[in-house]
């Protein structure tokens, strides 16, 4: 079917626009997307125990993502009072958790 159609799903809705070529096939052309990136990142935060929230916060605010890294996990354990393992666990968790929900 050519034209256009909405669709939705959890990531939000968007439209896309499509014809049909001389070759008979269909080739998409448009698609716009009216997905808030910024209610998703809070929902995904949202997904995170109070725990994860904090380090993985403490650790993005920290530096611990940059390149090269500014923070090390024995130093920001050290900041929040916990061992460095129980840092990487629960920031682990918390990454996980987050990939799970990119696609």
């Amino acid at each position: 079917m050519d034209g256009c159609g909405p669709s939705r799903s959890e990531r939000g809705e968007r439209t896309t626009c499509s014809y049909r070529g001389g070759d008979g096939r269909r080739h998409r052309i448009l698609q716009i997307s009216t997905y808030d990136r910024s209610n998703s990142q809070q929902s995904i935060l949202n997904l995170l125990s109070a725990r994860q929230r904090e380090i993985f916060d403490h650790a993005r605010e920290n530096g611990y993502y940059s390149w090269p890294r500014e923070a090390t996990s024995r130093g920001l354990a050290k900041d929040l009072d916990i061992s460095k393992t129980t840092f990487l666990e629960h920031l682990r968790k918390a990454e996980a958790k987050i990939l799970t929900q990119i696609e």
